[in-house]
């Protein structure tokens, strides 16, 4: 690896089906699909998994399996969904295909993968945020511009993240400034795709949201009771105190 490279996605692969296939995204938009085997024999210094243009990088790589539906996210939030068999599969040392089609200044900022039939989250920079039904996400064609899933307003700030999450869920917050909160995803208003969402987290002057992470609700394991409830009390509080704002279209 290059001494100015960096990781900027992984890939954990157990407990997976066949066929599977590495599913990568890149920022300006393309996709591209790989078998699981063909990563079978890594090296120390690494293999080729994709080939890039010199102005565009690595976003993001996920397991996908035959008929998993995919969501593609640009910053200024549009998103556009489609099924995986309209990508291809490829070896490791080629390109890739569109996956959607960037309006001017525009870039990909996130890919979800859609299994677990739950809802689809949408945060800004600015930490307002909403959950929308995943069904409300139309299926287009791959390459299509897509559709708006967050107003990108003065108010909210670029879209930085988008997900897919369930009631059981958490959520951990980073800001740029080294703020957190954790709160759980059911907490967190349902509405309709085209609006702005709530405040999920204040920010203290010119902080913005870093990065968010989904804490599965199958990861969450705490032996002491008391523990627990701690931490479940504290959740519920700090939800309470940064979700106060009605939805807003």
């Amino acid at each position: 690896m290059d001494k100015d490279e960096k990781i900027e996605a992984f890939v954990t692969a157990r407990n997976f089906e066949q066929p599977s296939y590495v599913t990568m995204i890149t920022q300006k938009g393309t996709i591209k699909k790989t078998n699981l085997i063909a990563f079978s024999h890594p090296r120390a210094n690494g293999i080729i998994a994709i080939k890039l243009d010199e102005d565009d990088k690595l976003i993001d790589a996920q397991l996908i399996e035959e008929g998993n539906n995919v969501i593609i996210a640009t910053s200024n939030g549009f998103a556009n969904r489609f099924i995986e068999s309209d990508v291809r599969s490829t070896g490791r040392n080629t390109h890739g295909v569109r996956a959607i089609s960037l309006r001017e200044g525009d870039r990909v900022v996130a890919m979800v993968v859609i299994k677990r039939r739950g809802t689809i989250l949408a945060i800004s920079e600015n930490g307002y945020g909403k959950r929308t039904n995943e069904e409300l996400y139309r299926k287009t064609r791959r390459g299509s511009k897509g559709v708006i899933t967050l107003k990108t307003s003065k108010r909210n700030g670029h879209l930085i993240s988008l997900m897919e999450v369930v009631d059981n869920d958490d959520l951990m917050i980073v800001t740029k400034k080294g703020m957190i909160i954790r709160q759980p995803v059911e907490k967190i208003t349902i509405v309709s795709r085209n609006t702005q969402g709530v405040r999920l987290i204040n920010l203290n002057g010119n902080d913005k949201v870093f990065d968010i992470t989904r804490i599965a609700a199958e990861d969450i394991i705490i032996e002491d009771d008391d523990e627990k409830a701690d931490v479940k009390t504290e959740s519920i509080e700090n939800t309470e105190n940064v979700i106060k704002e009605e939805t807003e279209e």
